[in-house]
């Protein structure tokens, strides 16, 4: 899977134990990739908006995520 750094942190978690969270990105110029937002359960307009989701790991702070690119 293709890697990128989150160039803004996510949100917090909404859940009570930590857990690798599925975030709707769009990629940036500079290469790196920002969330999109609207990511709550049930709610697929962030997904609409992105150019690929990315698996954020529960003890996630910085560097590069693994991203599943979504088709245009």
């Amino acid at each position: 899977l293709p890697t990128a750094v989150l160039a803004a942190a996510p949100p917090p978690g909404r859940t009570p134990r930590p857990a690798t969270r599925v975030l709707p990105v769009r990629r940036r110029p500079d290469g790196t990739v920002e969330p999109v937002g609207r990511d709550r359960p049930g709610n697929l307009w962030g997904a609409a908006g992105a150019d690929a989701l990315a698996a954020v790991p529960p003890d996630w702070t910085a560097g590069p995520v693994p991203l599943l690119p979504l088709p245009a």
